[in-house]
């Protein structure tokens, strides 16, 4: 039976929204009908940079999506991502001790490991400027195992059967500011449509384009966008490290149209989205129009080179530095995933990157045959684990064991 959804994701440039039909769990059974995307001015520093603009610009994205999807139905009900800048995790180790004369791991255990984890969570807390003892602000939106253990043995996601007497995890919560859900929430009612659930962008994206086995043996994933790069590092199914960096492919065109004074919006974005990167010394030549249409105007590769590379150099330097304050140990043969539209379009950026940083940095493989583009990866992201959270769900209230719930924090 097939179900429509509908997504809105918001990233640093663009709000798109997403309309799809979905028969099967997964990316396969996907039929996306209606794409609406729209620029706008983002957000940096967890503001909006141009409130004014939000109601329009959504309101726009949605229209978009709706006659392109040719739907005729009004929309009341829809799935929101809750960008990595509004966003942050928090890691708690639980175990507890298995009883019986022939101790094995139960369905029962790994929801009482989920239950500790929770009243850890929950015990967190800090004293304001009252005095007075608090609960740490935000929405859990993700619980996740990174692993599970027994004995001390092997990492799993799967400890339901083995034999033991100590079951030990490690669990991890993505947790939202309430600014975002609380003014969304407050936006789409008066549009007459009710969020149906706030889901982590990231978390999709991890989950689709970093391969399982990968995912096991800790990965990690840098997303450049338009305004920000967000640096994640994944264990299991759970984002164990995240950081913001402020650092985005916006960050390039804002100096091209610096330094040589030209148009942010037309010149410096052509001429970013066109440079090559190269290991070696070229003369490429870029020809762009002028912006009065009346000439055509030349700038050379070492001209660009002096002006693009120290921010991507800073950049790399930013994500050696979030991986080194990060504390976990990435396999040396582990590669970073790139995603985001900020510079994978750019021939030989990714190659770029990683001479920079020293390690393998990788595109994800694409997962459709339509909406491939790199700068719609957190779109896809997002619409992957709507589906895997409404397949976790469905399948609980049909009466398959309830823990599997927890895997997709799903409360």
């Amino acid at each position: 039976m097939k179900s429509t959804v509908v997504a809105i994701d918001f990233g640093t440039s663009k709000v798109v929204t997403l309309i799809a039909t979905a028969q099967s769990f997964g990316m396969n059974g996907v039929d996306i009908q209606g794409v609406g995307s729209v620029a706008y001015q983002g957000f940096s520093n967890g503001e909006w940079n141009n409130p004014a603009e939000i109601n329009h610009v959504v309101g726009s994205s949605i229209k978009i999506a709706q006659e392109q999807a040719d739907n005729k139905s009004k929309i009341t009900e829809v799935y929101v991502g809750i960008p990595g800048e509004f966003t942050h995790i928090r890691v708690f180790n639980v175990s507890l001790d298995i009883q019986g004369s022939d101790p094995r791991v139960k369905p029962e255990h790994v929801d009482e490991i989920f239950k500790l984890a929770d009243e850890e969570f929950n015990s967190v807390s800090f004293k304001n400027e009252a005095g007075m003892i608090m609960q740490m602000p935000g929405v859990v939106i993700h619980r996740c195992p990174a692993w599970f253990m027994v004995d001390g043995g092997k990492k799993t996601l799967e400890p339901v059967g083995q034999k033991g007497r100590e079951l030990s995890a490690m669990v991890c919560f993505i947790v939202a500011d309430d600014c975002f859900p609380n003014y969304v929430t407050r936006l789409l009612g008066d549009m007459g449509i009710t969020v149906k659930g706030y889901c982590s962008s990231l978390m999709g994206q991890a989950k689709l384009f970093i391969p399982e086995a990968e995912r096991d043996n800790i990965a990690a994933m840098m997303d450049i966008g338009y305004l920000n790069t967000d640096f994640i590092i994944v264990e299991g199914d759970a984002i164990i490290y995240h950081e913001t960096i402020p650092l985005g492919g916006g960050h390039i065109s804002a100096a091209l149209a610096s330094e040589l004074g030209v148009s942010l919006d037309t010149t410096a974005e052509q001429l970013k989205r066109r440079f090559e990167f190269s290991l070696i010394k070229n003369d490429q030549e870029y020809n762009i129009p002028s912006e009065e249409g009346t000439k055509v105007l030349t700038y050379v590769q070492s001209q660009l080179e002096d002006i693009i590379l120290p921010v991507v150099d800073a950049l790399s330097d930013k994500i050696e530095e979030s991986l080194d304050n990060s504390g976990v140990r990435l396999p040396e043969k582990s590669s970073i995933y790139i995603t985001g539209g900020g510079l994978a379009l750019n021939r030989g950026g990714r190659e770029y990157i990683s001479s920079r940083i020293g390690r393998s940095v990788r595109e994800p493989a694409k997962v459709t045959i339509n909406m491939t583009e790199p700068y719609f990866s957190s779109s896809m992201g997002l619409l992957d684990i709507i589906l895997a959270t409404i397949n976790a769900t469905d399948s609980v209230d049909k009466g398959i064991k309830g823990f599997f719930k927890n895997l997709f924090g799903i409360n």
